[in-house]
């Protein structure tokens, strides 16, 4: 009988603009197919982690525990954690979607994971992925997010965006029951000062003589709203074009910046159980040292400062005093970046772009 081999793959799918994280201080990982490509970012050698024959659908990496985790393709799938360099399967963890897992991110203390499922779920999970145990979950009720990630400083606080949303979220816990509650945050206006109130009140009856006992609802009352879709309804003639974050990242002091399509830089300080969201306005409209519309669509953040890239490929450095910002161009990589990730010691930045990731 012939001898049985196994083949080794000498070409691999290329990047398909997926999430891009270390897991060690100097390997960068992405997934490539239905493999996980690591890069040494010293010597520039590459190699490879077989996963799952049905393909990769997100991955995330965290630098602490030297751990990757890969979610699964097709019907209700599965989350794998992994060890490196040893590769050894640390968790499986089952029972967070139906169809599709669009997001993971790993905590920065402690063994937790977040995961957040696409259609048809649209639900937000909390893990402790080194016990195989599901904490909580949370259904958003059809909206969709864009990225998510835990508050390096705290694992019990979260923060999630979409095209129109912007939540930051709190683990509540009773001795081993857990629950997620999310405290929504208004997203400014187009001009970056005024915050819509969503809980519009139109005059009505209450106004006149003749309705002196009649209650004073607000419009998505008297429109016959409910539940979430209430929270969120804004009547047209009260309602004014808003801004659409795209990225974000967490300060160590709690503190989050947010990026928004139109090029607008937002600020939320975290406070217990209370927030403020500040505006920042980076140099006179018109300069070179401004943000356009489409320059912020990545940040990360370093001790020189904060660093944001988008589809003009430029890299920007952001140094933030007080409410101003002044903008300085670092580089240009000659193509949209859509991701910015720092290595654990700050010396390394991966620039992921349409075609390509680097680190410099």
């Amino acid at each position: 009988m012939a001898e049985c081999r196994v083949l080794s793959p000498r070409w691999l799918q290329g990047f398909g603009g997926g999430p891009v994280g270390f897991v060690d201080h100097t390997t960068l990982c992405f997934a490539s197919g239905c493999f996980v490509r690591f890069v040494d970012t010293q010597s520039h050698k590459w190699f490879f982690f077989k996963g799952p024959e049905t393909g990769i659908n997100t991955l995330a990496s965290s630098v602490k525990s030297n751990r990757f985790a890969i979610a699964d393709c097709g019907l209700h799938p599965t989350i794998r954690v992994f060890s490196y360099p040893h590769f050894q399967c640390s968790a499986i963890l089952k029972g967070g979607a139906e169809l599709e897992i669009s997001f993971l991110s790993f905590s920065y203390t402690g063994p937790y994971l977040a995961s957040f499922s696409g259609l048809p779920d649209f639900s937000l999970c909390v893990w402790d992925w080194m016990n195989c145990t599901l904490l909580c979950c949370h259904s958003l009720h059809g909206v969709n997010l864009l990225g998510l990630t835990f508050n390096p400083s705290n694992w019990k606080q979260l923060f999630t965006i979409g095209d129109r949303h912007m939540s930051i979220w709190s683990v509540e816990q009773s001795d081993n029951v857990y629950l997620l509650r999310s405290r929504p945050v208004s997203l400014p206006s187009e001009d970056g000062k005024e915050v819509i109130d969503e809980d519009v009140v139109l005059p009505g009856r209450h106004d006149t003589m003749l309705g002196l006992s009649v209650p004073n609802l607000p419009v998505s009352a008297r429109a016959g709203l409910i539940g979430e879709v209430a929270k969120r309804f804004v009547p047209r003639n009260f309602s004014k074009q808003l801004l659409r974050p795209c990225s974000f990242c967490w300060t160590s002091a709690s503190q989050l910046f947010v990026g928004c399509r139109e090029g607008h830089l937002l600020q939320i300080d975290c406070n217990g159980d209370s927030f403020t969201i500040s505006p920042l306005f980076p140099g006179p409209p018109g300069s070179e040292e401004t943000l356009q519309p489409g320059h912020v669509n990545a940040l990360a953040l370093q001790k020189l400062g904060l660093f944001a890239g988008g589809t003009d490929g430029k890299l920007h450095q952001l140094i933030i005093q007080s409410s101003e910002v002044k903008v300085h161009v670092c580089g240009d990589v000659g193509s949209s970046i859509s991701s910015l990730v720092f290595g654990e010691d700050h010396e390394k930045l991966a620039i992921t772009t349409e075609r390509v990731t680097a680190a410099k």
